[in-house]
């Protein structure tokens, strides 16, 4: 073979394995963003973020399992390989973005932030920087920095009309809205979700979340009408009847008591009124279903709930009758507890004896010592 043969030969060889190295570090690069997409997928159950996970008002953070936080760490662990392994590669901008949003998953929402305010600086060309300004938002709420979410989100949602975050970016600001006691446009911003994508899969969630920003606004109609849709969409006794009595409420803050009890008859007229409490069953507990409520907890609940609408019109003695009754059917139960609790409470509020009152207060811990009601039984009241 000739030299310059031999040249040229060596030239192709050496191409062919300067292309084979460059595709082998392509896919390496690829496959270890891919695996951190693939955990955080599975930390989110396939969403783009943790949508039922919020700050509840205690600060406590709601819908975030022990489960999920493996797979956010794995997704931040993979997302730093490779921003420290491959910082020339393509992906950088999804992988820095990946480890914002893993942590917001992880209950870090301030490191977040730390990462998503330099997102545009670090990264001007990514076509992602409308995806960091979502997020940014996320995290502003969960940080409970509402209104520079309502804001964020807002600024979002104008930017980018038609991005697939676009929905949950005004279930977002609703919910921050919502923070902020500001009712009226919360319920405006869930309705975008509704009016623009109806067969989302956030319907149900913007639903609830109208229905609450409606009632808070005292729009009790239009709030009572979306829980009516969702307990028509419910697929459990236990949700229907969360939605029957979220109704209820609706028909209380409009002070309509005589609808509010012409539901709760309806409803109770559909459950099996159990047994009343005996000596040897006075302290055996009800099992409890999925959702937390048995169905023979749901009739004393019902049961309750008369009671209270009774009470709030005035009504002392129809209001004593039927948490009575419930007193009877639960005798040192958990449902007893507040029954008793609530029978001092008639006799304070609406009959007026305070001696009575303070009488049937010290009656709540022998019900249930360990129920939320006996401390409000004892505080200073009258």
């Amino acid at each position: 073979m000739s030299p310059h043969a031999l040249r040229i030969r060596t030239a192709v060889v050496m191409g062919v394995g300067a292309l084979a190295l460059a595709t082998l570090s392509s896919c390496a690069y690829y496959n270890t963003f891919y695996l951190a997409r693939k955990n955080y997928l599975i930390a989110t159950g396939g969403l783009p973020y943790a949508v039922d996970k919020h700050a509840s008002s205690t600060g406590a953070v709601v819908g975030t399992t022990a489960s999920a936080v493996p797979q956010y760490n794995k997704a931040v662990d993979f997302s730093k390989k490779v921003l420290g392994l491959h910082p020339k590669s393509k992906w950088v901008d999804d992988a820095y973005l990946m480890w914002a949003r893993a942590l917001i998953g992880k209950d870090d929402p301030t490191q977040a932030l730390t990462l998503l305010k330099d997102f545009a600086l670090r990264y001007p060309e990514s076509p992602l920087k409308t995806d960091a300004i979502f997020y940014r938002g996320v995290a502003l709420r969960h940080a409970r920095k509402y209104l520079e979410a309502a804001a964020t989100l807002e600024e979002f949602a104008q930017a980018a009309p038609k991005h697939d975050l676009a929905p949950y970016a005004h279930l977002e600001r609703a919910r921050a809205l919502i923070a902020l006691e500001r009712p009226a446009e919360a319920a405006e911003a869930a309705s975008v979700v509704l009016d623009r994508w109806p067969k989302h899969a956030l319907v149900d969630r913007a639903l609830v979340t109208r229905a609450d920003a409606r009632l808070a606004a005292r729009d009790t109609e239009r709030a009572r009408a979306d829980y009516r849709a969702m307990g028509g969409r419910a697929t459990t006794d236990n949700e229907r009847f969360a939605y029957l009595l979220k109704e209820v409420d609706c028909l209380e803050a409009a002070r309509d008591f005589a609808g509010a009890l012409g539901v709760l008859r309806d409803a109770i007229s559909h459950e099996i009124e159990p047994a009343r409490s005996d000596t040897a069953a006075r302290s055996v507990a009800l099992p409890t279903g999925p959702g937390g409520v048995s169905a023979a907890e749901r009739w004393g609940r019902l049961k309750m709930r008369i009671g209270t609408a009774h009470a709030l019109g005035g009504e002392a003695k129809p209001a004593l009758e039927a948490y009575e009754d419930v007193l009877a059917h639960y005798f040192r139960q958990p449902l007893g507890a507040e029954a008793q609790y609530r029978i001092g409470y008639v006799y304070e509020t609406v009959a007026d004896d305070f001696d009575r009152a303070r009488e049937e207060y010290g009656k709540v811990r022998l019900q249930s010592p360990s129920s939320a009601f006996v401390a409000q039984a004892g505080e200073p009241r009258v």
